[in-house]
């Protein structure tokens, strides 16, 4: 079977509100989705004056895309992000970075920002995560067999660090159903080698 990748574009106009672009610091990265990449240059315009950098995806086409398994750290210097597009999913993956991030929606034309608050909420879950990944004795590494999304070599290295201290469970699929797992009670902690943007209340995503 043959896939096609289809981008779909938004048709509209961007313009990024006055207040905003007072408000950004001076040096920022902007990220956007597939939808809102064409404007990209018309956004770098609009913020003349400012030291713009493009987020660099590891497995998108083009400069400042972000994608949803997109979750790692950047360069240090940058002060602060710029997300065009609407929903959360994507910027919150830009906390792992601990800098505000701006969130311009062209649909709305509105714009927020994630700041402080967020990114102490996201140290807090971690460390939970971490806890209780730690005081485990049974733990279950699921791998996805989703092109990008792949890592067995890197669970079974996990798994060879960690048999003498814990059970490990391997478990493979192409598509990861959540209710599955609750099939697997015996699992005291879970930990996602696939996309680290699966938010679960009730899997312990380590990175």
């Amino acid at each position: 079977m043959e896939i096609f990748n289809v981008e779909a574009k938004y048709k509209g106009e961007i313009r990024l509100p006055k207040s905003l672009i007072e408000e950004l610091p001076n040096r920022i990265m902007v990220a956007t989705t597939i939808q809102f990449i064409d404007f990209l240059p018309q956004i770098q315009s609009q913020l003349k004056g400012k030291d713009i950098y493009l987020f660099k995806s590891r497995h998108g086409l083009h400069q400042g895309q972000i994608l949803g398994c997109d979750s790692f750290k950047v360069r240090d210097d940058i002060e602060a992000f710029l997300y065009i597009g609407d929903g959360l999913f994507h910027p919150k993956a830009l906390l792992i970075n601990q800098k505000p991030v701006y969130i311009y929606n062209p649909l709305s034309e509105k714009y927020t920002k994630l700041s402080v608050k967020e990114i102490n909420e996201f140290k807090i879950k971690k460390k939970v995560q971490l806890s209780k990944f730690l005081s485990a004795d049974k733990v279950g590494v699921i791998v996805s067999t989703k092109p990008g999304q792949y890592a067995l070599t890197k669970a079974l290295e996990l798994k060879d660090k960690l048999q003498h201290q814990k059970e490990i469970f391997m478990f493979i699929a192409d598509t990861i159903d959540l209710s599955e797992l609750e099939n697997f009670p015996f699992i005291d902690a879970w930990v996602n080698t696939a996309c680290p943007r699966i938010e679960l209340l009730h899997i312990d995503e380590i990175e």
